[in-house]
């Protein structure tokens, strides 16, 4: 194709990490097939993404483009360009005289974006208007926040792997796995034929950890009252700071919860815990907690330590704010206490906090005044279903919303819980304690969660018996 198009290709090294680094050669010989194949310029720009904001970062590219008609941007890590895939979006951008063309139903890290330059002088005023965080995403972020931006097009992809929830972007531990996985396959068609099939495991690491760091709570839930554990058992700081060492070592970046079931409170080092658990930034904790230890000097504290941290943030259980719905859901009556210690604590710190109630039969008809009860305190609301445990607890859900296809589970294959007794289940809803897949300060947190991922490639074919009457298997945290 001749260049009469006027179109540079754009290299961004800007959000290279060291994990791009490991497919540099691949990278670079993509982007020369496609430079060659379409006969266009290219250019390689690079930032202190630390020390530039989004406005500047989009300047300097419209400065360094002035010249051209149309941009070919991609970023330096997506090793799993698809060249074929990239020139059907290229021709469709040039016949059809689009401002902005972008792939729907890929993963990300397939094909580029490919952008007018004219349409920086729509995109310059949003940034001067609207604070974004400068990130990968930031082109097309700022363009769907003008309304008057039509001149789109969209190439869909022939497979749709939304379902899947993948990003092929070498940004991290985790996506780097997948894509070693990946990298051998000469075309995008059979990429996604082995994802769907599952020829190539979607397990990588966990995304979301749930530690217990006590093994009781203090205001326990009627329907699982039978389950709570009789002993008092609490995990050291010291135990912790090593369960978490493993956490951080093997997994770079996760979601952190502290305290599923139990009430992490109830542990006299939680702060100690707490300080640890916020030593590495990449990795996001939520404290989840019921409330009734959340007195004066534990909200400043807590307070202190979201001020101090952004990676850190709680999580209020809550299932009822009047006392007759609270008293059918629960065995003792701390109503008044969580009360009275959530309204000094809201109204000082909410930004980093999320009230969570689990909608139920028993809570149903009163859910609109939940919602106007915590109006007042600007608090984000979090609405779970209800829990079944597998089948092994009365059915109180309202509706059923599970798809028809069952298509794997996703607590298998992103969840980790661990006791705390230091043993990983195969997930927090198997209450009973039937599925052990061992204990993390024995074998180390990579080998137990090596035996999850055998389970999940068994459950993508058909549902274990074990999870036969579970319905949780298409819910995510992250």
């Amino acid at each position: 194709m001749d260049n009469t198009t006027n179109t540079i290709i754009l290299i961004d090294n800007t959000f290279e990490s060291k994990y791009s680094l490991e497919y540099k050669n691949i990278f670079d010989a993509k982007v020369k097939s496609l430079t060659a194949k379409l006969n266009l310029d290219s250019k390689n720009i690079q930032f202190d993404n630390n020390n530039i904001s989004s406005l500047e970062y989009i300047e300097y590219i419209y400065k360094e483009t002035e010249n051209y008609e149309n941009i070919i941007f991609i970023h330096s890590d997506m090793p799993l360009i698809d060249i074929e895939e990239t020139e059907k979006l290229y021709n469709l951008h040039i016949n059809n005289f689009a401002f902005y063309s972008y792939g729907e139903n890929y993963p990300k890290g397939i094909v580029p974006s490919i952008l007018r330059v004219g349409s920086f002088e729509r995109i310059i005023p949003i940034l001067k208007n609207k604070n974004i965080t400068l990130s990968n995403s930031i082109i097309h972020e700022s363009i769907f926040l003008e309304p008057n931006f039509f001149e789109i097009e969209i190439l869909v992809s022939e497979y749709d792997l939304r379902y899947y929830r993948l990003d092929l972007t070498s940004i991290n531990k985790s996506n780097n796995i997948l894509i070693s996985k990946l990298k051998d396959f000469n075309s995008y068609k059979e990429v996604s034929e082995a994802i769907i099939s599952n020829n190539v495991s979607r397990v990588t690491l966990p995304a979301y950890i749930e530690i217990e760091i006590c093994s009781t709570n203090n205001n326990k839930k009627r329907c699982i009252e039978a389950f709570y554990n009789k002993e008092n058992i609490y995990v050291s700081k010291d135990d912790f700071s090593k369960i978490y060492d493993d956490i951080s070592n093997f997994t770079d970046s996760c979601h952190l919860s502290i305290g599923k079931i139990n009430e992490p409170l109830l542990n006299n080092d939680i702060f100690e815990i707490l300080a640890k658990a916020l030593s590495n930034k990449n990795i996001t904790v939520y404290l989840e907690t019921n409330a009734i230890l959340l007195t004066k000097e534990y909200a400043q504290n807590i307070i202190s330590l979201q001020h101090d941290h952004k990676n850190f943030n709680v999580i209020i259980h809550l299932d009822a704010i009047d006392k007759e719905t609270y008293n059918k859901i629960y065995t003792n009556d701390h109503l008044d206490t969580i009360l009275a210690n959530l309204d000094y604590y809201l109204l000082r710190s909410s930004n980093q906090t999320y009230i969570q109630i689990i909608k139920q039969k028993d809570n149903f008809d009163r859910l609109k005044d939940f919602y106007a009860y915590f109006d007042k305190y600007k608090v984000k609301i979090v609405m779970q279903k209800y829990p079944t445990y597998r089948g092994i607890i009365e059915n109180n859900k309202i509706g059923d919303l599970s798809p028809i296809v069952r298509l794997g589970c996703w607590h298998i294959s992103r969840d980790m819980y661990i006791d705390e007794k230091y043993d990983s289940y195969i997930c927090s809803y198997d209450i009973e304690k039937k599925m052990l897949l061992g204990n993390v300060a024995e074998k180390g947190l990579e080998t137990v969660w090596n035996e999850a991922g055998k389970y999940y490639q068994q459950d993508t074919s058909k549902p274990m018996a074990f999870c036969e009457n579970c319905d949780e298997w298409y819910l995510y945290n992250f």
